[in-house]
């Protein structure tokens, strides 16, 4: 019965975190919907190609955590790297700093280019 209550804990929380990851029909309807798309790669992998309408901020450069400072935590945001170990990273750094809405895009760029021709 323990693990039954951890089992439901866990989903609870998930259920309750900003951070979400989700498949590429949820993401386009969300991108459709207005929010902002955030590229996490590197300027280098962005200028060889992104999603339409992505700004991009490198999750592994220093200043990862202070350009975030100037987005507006209680926005919705769309995430994506490469194939989606970036963006997971993204993703908790976002939910630590206490941004409300994260979608990430599972499969990441990889998986948008495959998807799409």
């Amino acid at each position: 019965m323990k693990w039954i209550g951890i089992f439901f804990a866990m989903v609870y929380f998930f259920q309750q975190s900003p951070y979400k990851q989700v498949g590429i029909d949820k993401f386009r309807t969300l991108m459709e919907a207005g929010h902002l798309l955030i590229d996490v790669r590197t300027s280098e992998e962005y200028k060889q190609g992104h999603i339409e309408g992505a700004i991009n901020i490198d999750v592994k450069d220093s200043s990862f955590v202070n350009n975030l400072s100037e987005l507006d935590k209680n926005k919705t945001y769309l995430i994506y790297c490469r194939s989606g170990k970036r963006s997971q990273k993204a993703g908790s750094i976002m939910t630590t700093n206490d941004f409300e809405e994260i979608y990430d895009l599972k499969g990441g760029y990889l998986g948008w280019i495959k998807a799409n021709n």
